[in-house]
């Protein structure tokens, strides 16, 4: 069920309108479809690439910006997927391939957990999810930067990174819910979980920074 105390999401349609009125956007989504993460690795996967449905979900959500954007900076978490990720974006918005992607690890795993080993170890006793939903819901946990700190660091460092009309910050899916529940834009359950490529959508107009939650229209991708 759809909690209407949030602001109302916005998709790719928003996304064009605000590209076609000459704004500048942000977008901090999700890495598309992956295979499964091993429960006993440390480094969350970080040579992991996409499956081939995500290569092609990547490569088709860049295709919807195809006309509306001219330029991009690619932008990403330090491990494989989410550099795929944009990359194929790019290549989908007939931004030209292998276009170079610039590591980010400002919106990585390092930027929620302190201690990202330790971190890994808590999951292993309690549980991926439940470690991670105790954490959105009380806003700190162990071996991870409270919510608001995470959030104010991430956001921060993405206004002043997004320099192009577009900018791509590839990441995944525990720091962008850090984000959008420190910006109160979501509370994330396991119903309202953060699926391949979606996210946060930020648009700045008149000189000021408006944050979304960015979905797409068909989200069983999870």
């Amino acid at each position: 069920m759809t909690n209407t105390s949030f602001p109302p999401s916005v998709d790719l349609a928003a996304v064009r309108d605000w590209l076609a009125s000459g704004s500048r956007v942000a977008l901090y989504i999700r890495h598309a479809e992956r295979p499964p993460l091993q429960a006993d690795d440390p480094t969350f996967g970080e040579s992991l690439g996409l499956t081939e449905a995500g290569e092609r979900q990547a490569r088709a959500f860049g295709a919807a910006l195809r006309g509306v954007v001219a330029d991009a900076r690619l932008l990403a978490s330090p491990m494989t997927r989410t550099r795929r990720t944009v990359q194929l974006i790019a290549e989908g918005a007939g931004l030209g391939a292998g276009r170079p992607v610039e590591d980010a690890p400002e919106i990585g795993v390092g930027n929620v957990f302190t201690d990202p080993a330790g971190a890994h170890r808590a999951m292993q006793q309690v549980g991926v999810i439940p470690y991670q939903l105790a954490y959105f819901a009380a806003g700190h946990a162990p071996a991870a930067r409270p919510v608001a700190e995470a959030t104010a660091r991430a956001v921060g460092w993405m206004r002043r990174a997004a320099t192009a009309p577009l900018t791509l910050f590839g990441s995944h899916d525990v720091t962008i819910a850090v984000a959008l529940t420190g910006l109160g834009l979501a509370r994330i359950t396991a119903e309202t979980w953060v699926p391949f490529l979606t996210g946060l959508a930020m648009v700045e107009q008149d000189g000021v920074w408006h944050y979304h939650r960015f979905r797409m229209p068909d989200e069983n991708q999870v």
